[in-house]
Formats: C-alpha cells, sequence, structure tokens
C-alpha cells in the first residue's frame, strides 16, 4: 500500500467529499445550522481528493455539514 501526494493545499477549506452532492457547477453540501436544522447551501469545489474535497467559496471555517453514512452502517 502506498500514498503519493499529487497536490498539497495549505490554508484551504476541506470538507469531506461525501459530504458534496454534485461535484461540479450545482454542487451543494447540507449545512447544519445552531438549531440542528439542515439546509442546502450551493458551494464552489477546487481540488476533489479521497477522501476530502477544497472548498473555494460557500462555506466558512467552523460551519458544520452533514456527511452521509457509508452505505450498510
Amino acid at each position: 500500500k502506498a500514498t503519493v501526494i499529487v497536490n498539497r493545499l495549505p490554508d484551504v477549506l476541506m470538507v469531506p467529499t461525501a459530504a458534496v452532492h454534485g461535484i461540479g457547477p450545482g454542487s451543494t453540501v447540507s449545512l447544519i445550522g445552531a438549531d440542528d436544522s439542515r439546509r442546502e447551501v450551493p458551494v464552489q469545489i477546487g481540488t476533489v481528493g479521497d477522501p476530502t474535497s477544497e472548498v473555494t467559496s460557500g462555506l466558512k471555517t467552523g460551519d458544520r455539514v452533514l456527511v452521509p453514512r457509508p452505505a450498510g452502517t
């Protein structure tokens, strides 16, 4: 097993790729509010990786996003 680092992205906002709905134009994430309500918010996605992707706009540090459970858990 090996890990290959293709690109290092210092000081960027990252979210789990599984939390992003529709990579590309029209991408959204489910944002969890202070009252635990949920709403879809549009985001711009930069570099996509496994297991995380860069968010270039639409979220700020500290926002809580919903990450779906893997199937079968």
